[in-house]
């Protein structure tokens, strides 16, 4: 009786172990997967209530989890800043100073709510239709990105 007794707790704690192992793999690959799927290209798609339809001067962003850098299109101006991936994986953001090229546009109406919004941003989420969803410190959604399949 004691050596099955033994030979369970044995089984047991190999079973723990091995468990334990699984759940770090999958952490890992959710960990490199959510920087593969943020980089690359993002067009605004909304901006609080406004819904935008991307154009050739309407806003993006752009990731790059390796560089650990942000990019892009503020509707009149390239902007650019810094981020840091793994706390995308933790499902925050935090852009800290993002920088402005300094072109006048006369008729751009996006570039100061975006960067009104983009200041605020302190979370990011993926939804279940496959765009990025950048909210506040109280989670509520101020931009939503959707994945940019050719360039504009």
């Amino acid at each position: 009786m004691k050596f099955v007794t033994y030979v369970l707790s044995v089984f047991c704690f190999c079973l723990t172990l091995t468990a334990c192992g699984a759940k770090k793999e999958a952490q890992a690959s959710s960990k490199q997967l959510s920087t593969k799927l943020l980089n690359g290209e993002w067009d605004v798609i909304k901006m609080g209530n406004e819904s935008i339809t991307p154009g050739e001067n309407t806003p993006y962003m752009g990731f790059s989890g390796e560089e650990k850098r942000m990019f892009g299109f503020t509707g009149c101006n390239r902007m650019f800043g810094q981020f840091n991936p793994e706390d995308v994986t933790k499902g925050n953001i935090d852009f800290g100073a993002v920088g402005c090229t300094r072109m006048a546009c006369a008729d751009d109406s996006y570039e100061q709510p975006f960067l009104t919004a983009l200041n605020e941003v302190k979370t990011i989420k993926y939804n279940s239709k496959g765009e990025i969803e950048l909210g506040d410190s109280t989670g509520k959604t101020v931009i939503v990105l959707k994945k940019r399949t050719e360039e504009l």
